[in-house]
């Protein structure tokens, strides 16, 4: 087994602060509901715990460094009213052994001190996105060589209104010589606090309706996942992109 690099999006814990509007106070890692600091530096020792535990604890399956498997692996579980992880579920996966060890890093977590609302401890449900990518591959990446490129717009994080205006354009994939590619596939999700929406087309000039009906629900602290596929020669390429809604 192998380190993963884990890349938790910055914006990985917006779920905490969406939870924090519609409860009282959301789920805290374990050792940061300490009352004597507020409730953002509360949430901000969460997202850094959190990120530290799963980042030491999370193993690379050996069989995917040499498969060179990388990519993003969605789970959602639930907080209980005691603070115990349960349901977790896998909504997004890359391969069975990547995605077995993100289930099992999950399932491990520490208890949580609980949700409130209106001061009663509540269960609350999360989405995590873990990203997995092989470091210090001997070959090069493949995010080194394709890159998908969408509206000209070279930032990761967007606002509403420039989503909006994006979605008049569609993406396509360019390697590293300056070649574009016809996108044949494209999956689409949208995560935002508890909610996570997928759509998928494929080769198709324009968008289909209800893609852009998902890209009209763009709030601030939500996720856009792009993952693209197109042909090179004799090889299908799979390329990721993530757009957060600032």
């Amino acid at each position: 087994m192998r380190r993963v690099i884990l890349l938790l999006f910055t914006c990985a814990f917006c779920f905490l602060e969406t939870m924090a509007q519609e409860n009282d106070r959301p789920a805290l890692f374990e050792g940061c509901n300490d009352p004597l600091i507020s409730d953002a530096q509360q949430i901000d020792c969460t997202q850094q715990k959190l990120l530290e535990y799963i980042s030491k604890k999370t193993e690379y399956p050996d069989s995917a460094v040499v498969r060179a498997k990388e990519g993003l692996v969605l789970i959602r579980f639930t907080i209980d009213e005691k603070g115990l992880v349960t349901m977790v579920e896998l909504l997004k996966g890359i391969e069975k052994n990547c995605n077995d060890a993100a289930l099992r890093i999950v399932r491990s977590l520490p208890t949580f001190s609980p949700a409130l609302k209106n001061g009663a401890p509540v269960e609350s449900e999360l989405i995590l996105p873990i990203r997995f990518k092989v470091k210090n591959l001997l070959h090069h990446k493949q995010e080194d060589l394709y890159k998908l490129h969408w509206a000209k717009v070279d930032k990761d994080s967007v606002s509403r209104r420039e989503i909006n205006a994006m979605s008049t354009e569609m993406p396509f994939v360019r390697d590293a010589k300056g070649i574009n590619y016809r996108i044949e596939y494209l999956e689409l999700t949208y995560i935002k606090g508890q909610k996570l929406e997928t759509l998928k087309m494929e080769d198709q000039d324009n968008w289909p309706l209800e893609m852009i009906a998902l890209f009209q629900k763009a709030r601030r602290g939500g996720i856009y996942v792009m993952t693209a596929r197109i042909q090179d020669k004799f090889q299908k390429i799979e390329v990721v992109r993530e757009f957060y809604i600032d």
